[in-house]
């Protein structure tokens, strides 16, 4: 990839889905235009102007000037690290390629499972009746089989990272999200029992330019 092609992120001022992507681009230190939209805009011209009627969006020109414009995370992800492979963020390994998406695809799994929760917490106003029930639903049901699992894989690797220890792109989408779990659940303690999960998401937030990010990045409610 040459280091000429631009790059903008378009998503919500939330890190959820972009948040994985504006990590890689940090750890990696590449430039891109970090454009956020207010949730409250969305529907309407902002929803209609994008694609795939979705955020995130990564809008990229090369050195010729030619625009490509990519939807779903995961996708963007590996795209990036596919184009940047002096990071070896793309295992070459096909069952550590595998593994990757294992992870990611658990976690996306339980990201629409928590949609309603989610929603009544931060974005309805009326929701907070339904709280209660809506978090008894979601800890009683399969969460705590999610984090066995991926306690496990990372168990079985023996390092701090999904694959080992070389950190990969999935690792940054899976301690951006066990991160926000934490909080959305209001429980700091959420991965006590779960080592393997909490000392991947301290590794990922050591790195160097991850620590930096985040310390200079706006705090966003998810």
């Amino acid at each position: 990839m040459s280091n000429t092609t631009q790059y903008k992120l378009v998503y919500f001022n939330l890190r959820t889905l972009g948040e994985p992507i504006r990590m890689l681009f940090k750890y990696m230190q590449i430039q891109f235009e970090d454009v956020r939209i207010d949730p409250a805009e969305w529907q309407g011209q902002v929803r209609t102007s994008c694609k795939w009627l979705k955020v995130p969006e990564l809008h990229t020109t090369d050195s010729n000037g030619k625009t490509y414009c990519l939807t779903q995370t995961s996708a963007i992800c590996r795209y990036l690290a596919n184009s940047y492979p002096t990071f070896e963020l793309m295992p070459t390994d096909p069952l550590d390629q595998a593994r990757c998406d294992m992870i990611v695809d658990a976690v996306q799994d339980f990201r629409m499972r928590m949609k309603p929760y989610i929603v009544a917490k931060y974005f309805d106003p009326e929701g907070c009746s339904k709280l209660s029930q809506l978090k008894k639903e979601l800890l009683d049901d399969e969460f705590w089989i999610y984090l066995k699992n991926m306690d496990q894989i990372l168990e079985e690797e023996r390092g701090d990272f999904i694959c080992g220890e070389k950190v990969r792109w999935a690792d940054f989408f899976l301690a951006n999200f066990t991160a926000i779990w934490e909080e959305i659940f209001d429980d700091e303690n959420l991965l006590k029992a779960y080592e393997n999960l909490k000392k991947q998401q301290q590794a990922v937030e050591s790195l160097p330019k991850i620590q930096e990010w985040i310390k200079q990045r706006e705090y966003t409610k998810i």
